[in-house]
């Protein structure tokens, strides 16, 4: 009840909404209208109702633990005498920090699951370790520059994403002598690109059959709805750094 925290945080239930969850975060790549009736909903609650916590499942999904910056730490105990939680360490495949370009710790304080008395703990009174990334650094940061974009809803709204993918992919060469994308290819080549255990962390495994990983079906017309938000992430932040690919081998095998 975002009225009833607001009231009791003196905070307006709209800000509350938009600068302090993950709302925006799951919204970013959906159509305006269905942003703005998510956010009635969650505006208006309903004691019984439909709830948003499949939204909000999109996000912890790839983040099992919460994660910190040291240096956002040394900073706010500077600032504030005390550190808190950034929604922008806590989103799906993000393990840069955006403003200090280092590397996040993760902690033990589980992001989804019933809190437990531990889970109210400051960043500052947890002890954080080094993350395992697979990822280049240009890589990581560009997954983060991309992620805090949609979050702060700061991302170029387009009604048809995926024929925006389908576009860009066959820019860059994934194309078969039919002139369809070569999602295939994309797939392959996106695996290759991030790494598999970097892909199962932030809940975006490729795996599965072949022709339908989700690179494929995010640039093949005709597909439902608009996909999690970091799948659009890590496409994006894909298309943005892989070279021209029109040499490499993006066609199939003929059935038979």
């Amino acid at each position: 009840d975002l009225r009833r925290l607001g009231t009791l945080s003196g905070t307006d239930e709209e800000e509350l909404l938009i600068k302090h969850t993950m709302f925006p975060y799951t919204v970013a790549f959906m159509p305006a209208s269905a942003r703005a009736a998510l956010a009635s909903k969650a505006l208006n609650f309903i004691a019984g109702e439909w709830s948003l916590s499949s939204l909000t499942k999109n996000v912890s999904h790839g983040v099992p633990f919460r994660r910190v910056c040291p240096e956002c730490v040394k900073e706010d105990i500077a600032t504030y005498g005390e550190s808190f939680w950034r929604r922008t360490h806590l989103l799906p495949g993000v393990l840069v920090c955006i403003r200090h370009g280092a590397k996040l710790r993760t902690t033990e304080i589980p992001l989804r699951g019933r809190a437990q008395a531990g889970d109210t703990l400051l960043p500052h009174m947890v002890e954080a370790t080094s993350l395992r990334t697979t990822p280049t650094l240009e890589k990581l940061r560009t997954v983060a520059e991309v992620s805090v974009k949609a979050l702060n809803l700061s991302v170029s709204p387009k009604e048809e994403w995926r024929s925006w993918y389908r576009a860009q992919a066959i820019n860059l060469g994934y194309q078969l002598p039919s002139g369809d994308v070569a999602g295939f290819a994309l797939a392959r080549n996106a695996y290759q690109f991030y790494g598999a255990r970097f892909l199962e962390d932030a809940g975006c495994s490729i795996s599965g059959n072949a022709q339908n990983h989700w690179p494929a079906l995010m640039v093949r017309p005709g597909s439902v709805g608009p996909g999690a938000t970091s799948k659009h992430v890590l496409l994006q932040a894909y298309f943005s750094l892989e070279p021209q690919v029109a040499r490499r081998d993006v066609h199939y095998r003929a059935r038979g």
